[in-house]
């Protein structure tokens, strides 16, 4: 799909910001897949989840371009009748290329912030793991 994407992302009728974003999109999907896929060839388990977590990141915003459009478009629609005439279609095409980059890029980053939670062990940064104080087991009296 990925390789598909670049052939497809350059003919974007929604303009050139969503080609680029799409074509952006194409271009970091494909190699975070082919990294994943080296990894899990290596048996390096764990660098092959995070590749995979980012590589789904980039696959699962063909869903979250749907939540960002539907975003973009109410956050657009008080202009309807100023800024575009009234024209719908115009303001679809406006609010095409925020959603088209935010679909993938807020994925990217929450995946980005989730791998170096859990490289952290779930501590915020700057902080240590504080172990609890060692208590003698319980034994026969």
């Amino acid at each position: 799909m990925g390789i598909a994407s670049l052939f497809i992302a350059p003919l974007s009728r929604a303009g050139f910001s969503v080609a680029v974003a799409n074509t952006l999109w194409g271009i970091l999907w494909l190699p975070f897949t082919l990294i994943g896929y080296r990894m899990v060839r290596r048996r390096r388990y764990a660098e092959h989840r995070e590749w995979m977590l980012r590589s789904f990141a980039m696959i699962f915003a063909i869903i979250t371009n749907r939540v960002w459009s539907i975003i973009c478009v109410i956050a657009v629609m008080p202009q309807l009748e100023t800024a575009y005439g009234g024209d719908e279609n115009m303001l679809m095409l406006a609010a095409a290329p925020a959603a088209s980059f935010l679909s993938w890029t807020v994925n990217l980053l929450f995946v980005e912030w989730w791998i170096q939670y859990r490289r952290r062990g779930g501590r915020k940064p700057g902080t240590q793991a504080v172990r609890p104080p060692l208590s003698p087991r319980p034994g026969p009296p």
